[in-house]
């Protein structure tokens, strides 16, 4: 298997190339920000293709060629599926191994099986926990190996089968991985279980622990049994330039020496991660550092969840975290070299503006599924640019929503700030380095605040032998202010669009609709002027009840028409609300209007008696159907078998008996399949029917199932009926599932048949709702209208409501 091939010994490496992020230095030197610097526009134009470095792996990950990877921060992964074994009388017993990390991890924290979480118990003498809840309660056991282990296995040593697969050289020293021991059972564990895991990665050195350089602690770099688990991304940053090693196999990391990491500057960067920051660490991440990968690669991961940059020059590395921060020098126009260049631009260019941030981040909440943060938006900065301009910016290191929104404000109001500069300046200006903040106060370009992004020692001529070329980019310290929009400096814009927010004219009338068979109905109709506003691309109008809480019905139209009619939910001589919300395209934001008040009309008709008086010949026409599939045997049908052969028809039927007779008792189950075919024709039937005879007795029963295409309404339909009868004395109940196409729209309908129908939720509390004898039996009704098209009354019959003929209407009580 690769990973043994990957644990005995670790002989191999896998190391990447190790040297400097910058080339083609000048004369004299210079240093720069080379990461991290203006995101939002890189992810705006797009980046070259990049491994992602990410702590989360959804996807159990299969075969052996995978990158090595060192979890740092949380994680919470499926794992790498690496050992499969069966072992135990009848293989009764399974065990999986999922390689975690390549480094040692800190701890194993929870278990998802099959998107539950998983309960367990205590550690027992082999290091295993067992899960105690759900299905696979007392079926799984969980043991986490965490990569400092120095020997092997001693359950995998036991249980492999053969004894070869894992012997006592299988030690996997560095590995940190997780095995799950199964106990087959046929119910429960019959088919593949899928697992996911979270946990702690690896533990880190911090040099502020380390008095031995001026910290405090007794953390050292040569003793990794001193480290501690951290979510620092800074940490994180040292530890992968210092270097990564198993057992001397320089495997991970850039292995650059400790005097070109200043540790100043790396604790002044770490401090600002560690700070409280609405009750939590300013700055934290979870990683999987991929050892195959760019260094670039994974020092983009780790400053992206800090808003850091990488600063690189020719004496050595270190970040910068995204925050305020003090100016240290103001420049003035007397410190250009005269006759050297200004290069000036105060705006990007259309293509890198940014008005909008959103994405995703990993959340543990969700089983570390991406979960959306905080959209960071200006509606000020859109009618600017007149148009949205939204960039989708995932923070796959951040498993935290407050820190994932405010990593989207610090990038969306970070492109705000556009002005960029390249000047020459005097030679006392050299002390600058990037990632400074300065002033340039300027009479001919204005004041500024800005951040040195690149600076050079250059030699122009003889007479100026050390100029020093600045690269600048504007900067504020309003940009790290707060989680959410942070609104940057916004300049007036010649002129702002005015746009609609709601239509004109709009009104809303009751009116009565004619349908079919002459019935007539209540409606409202609404109307409206066209919009003036080219963005307006639909009307979503609402209505409802105005008294009460009845659900709200919607409509949606697009612009073009300037009327619509409202049937859905309306009643007659009802009082509704209407209102409307427009829709624009490009998308802004509109809020519905107020609602305006109508009363629908009257509507007389017999729709009721109508109704069910067409539905009563139907559904008898259903029932009259059953009732003769009961009585059919079906004969084989001979002229469906000639034109068959004359290929113009294709049929197949079956019929399977299965008869049991004694004396006068009979019992019958009959199986029935018929399938056809033909040009204008396509007919599924499966039939089962039971019957049971005994003297004048006769019971039956019958379940069937049937669709067709392209002859009569009834396109498919489930029947489960009932029968029995006495000599000519017959009684019977059953339910038939309809979908029709009536003039080409599609509607089902259920019918039952029985002398009592009765709706039970099973319990003694309750009341049961019964239909009986013509009347219909509930204890308690909730309506949001009732239209009576007769007469009310009580059991008694002294007090009615209703229509009482000849236009009289109202209440009548007698004593």
């Amino acid at each position: 298997m690769p990973f043994i091939s990957a644990i005995v010994g670790f002989v191999g490496t896998v190391v990447g190339a190790v040297g400097s992020f910058i080339g083609g230095l000048g004369f004299l030197g210079k240093a720069l920000l080379s990461i991290g610097l203006n995101l939002a526009v890189q992810a705006l134009t797009g980046r070259p293709e990049q491994k992602q470095i990410s702590g989360v792996e959804l996807d159990t990950q299969y075969g052996g060629r995978q990158d090595r990877i060192v979890r740092m921060g949380r994680w919470g992964i499926a794992g790498h599926y690496t050992y499969a074994n069966t072992y135990g009388n009848t293989n009764k017993y399974l065990q999986q191994v999922f390689t975690i990390s390549d480094y040692p991890c800190t701890s194993l924290d929870k278990v998802w099986i099959d998107g539950e979480p998983a309960t367990l118990s205590s550690t027992d003498s082999n290091g295993y926990r067992t899960v105690t809840n759900g299905d696979y309660g007392d079926l799984i056991k969980i043991k986490f190996v965490d990569g400092t282990q120095t020997a092997a296995d001693s359950t995998l040593i036991d249980g492999a089968n053969p004894d070869s697969r894992w012997t006592e050289d299988h030690k996997g020293v560095g590995i940190c991985y997780v095995i799950c021991r199964l106990s087959y059972n046929r119910e429960k564990l019959g088919q593949t279980v899928q697992f996911f895991f979270e946990g702690k990665g690896a533990k880190l050195y911090d040099w502020r622990k380390d008095d031995t350089v001026g910290g405090s602690g007794d953390h050292r770099w040569a003793d990794p049994d001193t480290w501690e688990f951290t979510e620092n991304p800074i940490l994180m940053d040292y530890a992968y330039r210092r270097g990564l090693s198993v057992n001397d196999d320089e495997f991970c990391g850039m292995f650059e020496e400790s005097s070109r990491l200043p540790l100043d500057r790396y604790s002044v960067a770490a401090n600002i991660c560690d700070e409280l920051f609405n009750a939590a660490p300013r700055y934290r991440c979870a990683a999987g550092i991929n050892c195959n990968a760019q260094h670039g690669d994974n020092i983009d991961a780790l400053m992206r969840s800090c808003g850091g940059m990488a600063v690189h020059g020719v004496d050595g590395a270190w970040p910068i975290v995204g925050t305020d921060q003090a100016t240290v020098a103001t420049l003035t126009d007397d410190d250009l070299i005269v006759g050297e260049p200004v290069q000036v631009q105060f705006k990007r260019p259309a293509n890198e503006l940014v008005n909008s941030v959103s994405g995703t981040f990993p959340d543990p909440d969700n089983i570390w599924s991406p979960s959306g943060y905080k959209r960071a938006t200006d509606a000020g900065l859109v009618a600017v640019d007149r148009r949205s301009k939204d960039v989708d910016m995932n923070f796959d290191t951040v498993p935290y929503l407050q820190q994932a929104s405010q990593l989207a404000s610090v990038y969306f109001s970070e492109n705000r700030f556009e002005a960029t500069a390249q000047i020459m300046v005097r030679q006392r200006w050299q002390v600058l380095e990037p990632g400074d903040w300065i002033v340039w106060s300027s009479t001919r370009y204005g004041s500024r605040t800005f951040m040195v992004t690149d600076m050079s020692v250059v030699s122009l001529d003889e007479d100026k032998p050390r100029t020093v070329a600045l690269t600048l980019q504007e900067r504020s310290g309003d940009i790290y202010e707060e989680v959410g929009v942070i609104v940057p400096t916004v300049p007036v814009p010649p002129g702002q669009a005015v746009y609609q927010q709601q239509l004109v004219d709009f009104t809303a009338t009751g009116v009565i609709g004619a349908g079919a068979n002459g019935l007539v109905y209540p409606m409202i109709r609404v109307s409206w002027s066209a919009p003036s506003d080219p963005t307006v691309a639909e009307i979503i109008v609402f209505w409802r009840v105005k008294a009460g809480p009845g659900p709200t019905f919607s409509k949606v139209i697009k612009v073009g028409t300037n009327i619509a009619l409202l049937t859905e939910g309306i009643v007659s001589e009802t009082e509704y609300e209407v209102w409307h919300q427009i829709v624009a395209d490009p998308a802004r934001e509109t809020s519905q209007t107020t609602p305006i008040d109508v009363e629908t009309p009257r509507a007389p008709s017999r729709d009721v008696e109508v109704t069910l008086g067409e539905l009563q010949t139907d559904v008898y026409g259903s029932i009259v159907d059953i009732r003769a599939l009961l009585d059919d045997v079906r004969a084989t049908l001979t002229d469906v078998a000639a034109s068959s052969s004359q290929g113009q028809l294709s049929n197949q039927s079956s019929i399977q008996d299965t008869l049991a007779a004694v004396a006068g008792a009979v019992a019958l189950v009959r199986q029935e399949t018929n399938v056809r075919a033909s040009a204008d024709l396509a007919l599924a039937e499966q039939i089962t029917s039971v019957s049971a005879s005994l003297g004048d007795l006769l019971a039956q029963g019958l379940f069937s199932i049937q669709a067709q295409a392209g002859a009569g309404e009834v396109l498919a339909r489930i029947i489960l009926y009932a029968r029995a009868s006495v000599e000519d004395d017959f009684e019977e109940a059953g339910m038939e599932f309809q979908v029709k196409s009536v003039e080409g729209v599609l509607y089902s309908q259920i019918v039952v048949n029985a002398d009592k129908f009765v709706v039970t939720d099973g319990s003694t509390e309750n009341l049961p709702l019964v239909f009986e004898s013509g009347e219909l039996k509930l204890q308690v009704a909730r309506m949001g209208a009732a239209i009576l098209d007769s007469i009310l009354e009580t059991s008694t019959g002294k007090t009615k409501i209703g229509n009482f003929g000849s236009g009289a209407e109202g209440i009548r009580i007698s004593t």
